[in-house]
């Protein structure tokens, strides 16, 4: 659901957060803010809810600009093209704030040319074809 390769190393500490955030009685909410051109629900606010086990639907999408100037902070050159994503997690007295934010395209190209190099030498040889997640080919 990203190439930002930061991001995608972000999914694979999901379970443990999940954890946490359960065994200490947290409730977890999820917004995103994303160009207002967008209009699915994002693959990363996707995959942030499943793996911290948020129905999709308990997702807040924030489309309006002059909320994501004002409200979140979003630089307004980069109104048509953002990705900003938040987990915050709230219980006993704490309060645990998680945010993304990537401002244009950059990051998810450069992600993308780092795992096409890494595809030129994958980490699977021809007796193991299958399916691979994204972090088996990026940690090899």
């Amino acid at each position: 659901p990203n190439t930002a390769l930061p991001i995608v190393a972000l999914f694979g500490i999901l379970p443990y957060l999940r954890a946490v955030f359960e065994n200490s009685g947290m409730k977890v909410n999820i917004r995103e803010s994303h160009q207002a051109s967008k209009k699915s629900l994002p693959g990363t606010a996707a995959a942030f809810a499943k793996g911290l086990g948020i129905a999709p639907s308990e997702i807040l999408s924030i489309r309006d600009p002059k909320m994501q100037v004002e409200t979140l902070g979003v630089p307004k050159e980069f109104l048509d093209g953002h990705g900003y994503h938040f987990v915050i997690a709230t219980g006993g007295g704490v309060k645990i704030e998680l945010s993304t934010k990537v401002h244009g395209r950059e990051a998810y190209a450069l992600g993308a040319i780092a795992i096409a190099e890494k595809l030129l030498q994958p980490p699977w040889d021809d007796q193991c074809p299958g399916l691979y997640q994204l972090s088996d080919v990026l940690d090899s």
